[in-house]
């Protein structure tokens, strides 16, 4: 199907992706004026040699509609991980749709 949805793990050349991505989310909350985000920071925090986080990428044809934007947590209590997940966006144009 033509706009079938794939989900892919983020890598370092989407940095640019995420970035837009991530405006558009702080856009979307009306929250522009906030963002400090740099392709330099992502590009270290998400793929440097002490990764913070994880990334996974919409794609609809070669078209980036969202992002996810994970990290580990750990509970003390539980001994065991747990997943925080910090962001899941969409373009608005692309909601609704399955």
């Amino acid at each position: 199907m033509a706009d079938e949805v794939r989900v892919e793990p983020a890598d370092v050349r989407d940095v640019p992706v995420i970035l837009d991505l991530i405006k558009a989310l702080a856009e979307y909350e009306r929250l522009a004026h906030e963002v400090l985000a740099t392709e330099a920071g992502i590009r270290e925090s998400l793929f440097g040699s002490t990764p913070h986080a994880k990334a996974v990428i919409a794609r609809v044809r070669s078209e980036a509609v969202g992002l996810a934007v994970w990290f580990y947590s750990y509970s003390t209590f539980l001994s065991r991980r747990g997943l925080y997940l910090e962001d899941l966006f969409v373009l608005p144009a692309w909601r609704g749709r399955g």
